[in-house]
């Protein structure tokens, strides 16, 4: 089966689970906070993650390494840069949030970089961090002190409750634009946007990350994949395996055993997600697979 036919068939998949999400909202039916953070550090596991663990083999194709010594010398190299995410966010750690949050809607972008300008681009991207403080901002809020402290999450959930209603305000704005443009893109941002105002913001995050972005990534990799399909599949699972063995270090050594399970898993997901963004954009700008 080609790209295209996997693209497509792809499409009709997230609108279609984007749809049910929404209608599941409006007649009222909710996860607990706790069941969400836990569904959703299992999809970002199973679907998340192994969209990155193929950046050796995007490496590879580039000519970033051909030989064992170099696919070590990579590894480490993307391996300290991560390490250089959490440590920073440990020590800076509403600097770090915000500036995750920034990338995050740069690199998210990408997923319509053949169909869209880039500011329309980052601005149906952007939607998915600024839009649910209308409706979810001591949500927000609380996920957030998890992730830094109570003071900056009070002040970085405000600012994205002013801009809010401006950033709806443009979005619907630019819609009849990005539907003109591409219509398969516009559908897409038509539900995210929906979705945005409508559901909790983990199970708006789960809906983008682990139904769009992830597998528009994977299937990417793995159709222009220069090499077997056993090479990519034995890569995608050795990188993961290493990649949960790290989170696993991470939890033992430095999360605190002391507060609740829904925060560890907070700070594991998204700190860990941090930490391989990083080096993730960084590889796929240079490689011109991004922007």
């Amino acid at each position: 089966m080609d790209i295209s036919t996997l693209n497509r068939y792809h499409h009709y998949v997230f609108l279609g689970i984007g749809t049910l999400f929404i209608l599941a909202n409006l007649m009222g039916l909710a996860l607990p906070l706790t069941t969400q953070i836990i569904v959703l550090s299992l999809f970002v596991a199973v679907v998340g993650i192994p969209h990155g663990a193929l950046d050796p083999l995007v490496a590879y194709q580039a000519g970033l390494w051909k030989k064992p010594a170099g696919l070590l010398l990579f590894m480490l190299v993307y391996a300290g840069l991560s390490m250089g995410v959490v440590a920073v966010w440990l020590y800076l750690p509403t600097l770090s949030l915000t500036l995750f949050l920034m990338v995050s809607a740069w690199h998210f972008a990408g997923d319509w970089k053949a169909h869209l300008p880039l500011a329309v681009r980052v601005l149906a991207s952007s939607s998915i961090i600024v839009l649910p403080t209308l409706w979810y901002a001591a949500e927000i809020q609380q996920l957030f002190a998890w992730l830094t402290s109570p003071e900056a999450a009070t002040q970085l959930t405000r600012w994205l409750s002013i801009a809010a209603p401006l950033h709806l305000g443009l979005l619907l704005l630019a819609l009849p634009y990005i539907w003109s443009r591409d219509r398969a893109a516009g559908s897409e941002i038509a539900i995210l946007s929906v979705a945005a105002v409508l559901l909790p913001p983990l199970v708006l995050f789960f809906l983008y990350f682990c139904t769009l972005h992830s597998p528009r990534h994977l299937i990417k990799h793995m159709a222009n994949a220069a090499v077997p399909s056993s090479k990519v599949i034995a890569t995608l699972l050795v990188f993961s395996l290493l990649t949960f063995l790290l989170a696993a270090i991470y939890w033992y050594w430095i999360v605190d055993h002391h507060t609740i399970i829904s925060q560890q898993l907070t700070q594991i997901i998204f700190i860990g997600l941090a930490a391989l963004t990083v080096p993730h954009m960084i590889l796929i700008t240079n490689t011109k697979q991004q922007f």
